[in-house]
């Protein structure tokens, strides 16, 4: 690293000279969609409702990432703020601080979760060239080279997404041709039962929604708003489908949950580690980036090295727990705490970006958040849905609300009549 930028802009928009093509944002977004868990998830989700049902889930819930990135990255690129400042616009300077550390968490989680299956990855796959070493190893080896490239900021992330994307494509790609010369591929078409359709289109969601939420992060360097929204909606919306079909169609021909051991007996181990390698890097790298940004609007004395070093050091120990075991719990509790945030900042944005006062807290906000997420969670019993969907059931809820509370309240009519007099 030759020097590390002090803020990455963190805490201020985003000068026109440092922004980026439309390319370079969607480069980003696919090389985000392409992770280990991402592929454990396209793998069961084949499996447990057959490939047919499994590619309408994955478009399905693709289509309603899309929507969310849209919105996520039309507000990121028009603001060239990150979305911990929009969160600080939305919920208060206090109330941005729980929002941000629940975003900075979870994205720990993420990276935990990445380290750990690449641990055990790169261990199943050396082990066939009789290299047995700890997988623990590979999990502290692993996190530091993903801290280098995320310590190089948004840079970094840029020229990271510019070489490996089309490598992990063309990986994917050729187990997929690998496998459908299989006796096998007519399990491609038949169905089963065990999850229902909706479940799945959840389970989809669930998996990039935290993704789609800190979207500005990443578009607020687009150098022409529009199109840098357009291209990270095409991206993500066209990307992830495809990706996670790519990845199921061996699974399901195999009839195996494990990307890695079915490339490794269809004879590619190294394309499978060279994939978990490259796959497990980028996705982490956005991880520690965003993770930095939202630490440093709750403390911005402190600089985005000293944060990357923390969270870095924070997911590598949550992958020596067993987080495989709460893969799915984890996934639910994204897409249910996490898609207000967006919703929430969005509608904030649109109606007041023009008052740039800060509150310390918007209790409107905070009041719709918990709401949404309280109908997440209903719906996600079976007690009472809106959608079938918990996800949209929370967005479409804390919208609502916020609206609600806000048309109606004293401060938004003096603000209003306050503009009508001038």
């Amino acid at each position: 690293m030759s020097k590390l930028p002090s803020n990455d802009f963190s805490q201020q928009k985003v000068p026109q000279a440092q922004t980026k093509s439309s390319l370079n944002i969607a480069l980003i977004i696919v090389g985000g969609t392409i992770a280990i868990p991402a592929f454990l998830m396209a793998a069961q989700l084949g499996n447990k409702l057959g490939f047919v049902d499994a590619l309408k889930a994955f478009f399905a819930g693709a289509f309603i990432l899309g929507a969310i990135m849209f919105c996520t990255s039309w507000v990121g690129g028009h603001s060239r703020l990150s979305t911990y400042k929009l969160s600080e616009f939305a919920f208060g300077k206090s109330g941005a601080k729980l929002s941000n550390a629940i975003i900075a968490l979870t994205l720990a989680g993420w990276y935990g979760i990445n380290c750990k299956m690449f641990g055990q990855a790169t261990s199943m796959v050396l082990q066939s060239f009789d290299i047995d070493l700890p997988v623990n190893l590979y999990m502290v080896i692993g996190s530091l080279l993903m801290l280098w490239v995320s310590l190089k900021g948004f840079k970094g992330i840029d020229k990271l997404a510019l070489y490996l994307v089309p490598l992990m494509v063309c990986f994917i790609a050729y187990a997929v041709f690998l496998s459908v010369d299989s006796p096998e591929q007519q399990r491609l078409w038949q169905t089963n039962g065990e999850l229902t359709l909706l479940q799945a289109i959840s389970a989809v969601v669930g998996a990039y929604i935290a993704g789609a939420v800190i979207q500005p992060d990443y578009s607020r360097f687009a150098a022409k708003p529009k199109r840098g929204s357009l291209a990270a909606t095409l991206a993500l919306g066209l990307s992830f489908p495809l990706v996670l079909a790519m990845v199921s169609i061996p699974a399901v021909i195999s009839g195996q949950t494990d990307l890695i051991l079915i490339m490794l007996n269809i004879g590619i181990g190294v394309p499978a580690f060279l994939l978990l390698l490259l796959s497990s890097w980028s996705s982490n790298v956005l991880c520690l980036y965003s993770a930095s940004l939202s630490l440093n609007t709750i403390a911005p004395k402190i600089s985005l090295l000293h944060f990357n070093i923390a969270v870095a050091l924070v997911g590598t120990l949550i992958a020596f727990s067993d987080v495989q075991q709460y893969f799915i719990d984890f996934l639910i509790l994204l897409g249910i705490c996490i898609p207000p945030i967006g919703a929430i900042y969005c509608l904030q944005w649109l109606f007041d970006r023009e008052n740039s006062q800060v509150v310390n807290i918007n209790w409107h906000a905070m009041i719709a958040w918990f709401t949404g997420c309280s109908m997440g969670f209903i719906s996600y019993l079976g007690w009472f849905s809106i959608t079938g969907i918990a996800t949209l059931d929370t967005i479409i809820c804390s919208t609502v609300v916020f609206l609600v509370l806000k048309f109606s309240s004293p401060r938004y009519e003096q603000s209003k009549l306050g503009a009508n007099n001038e």
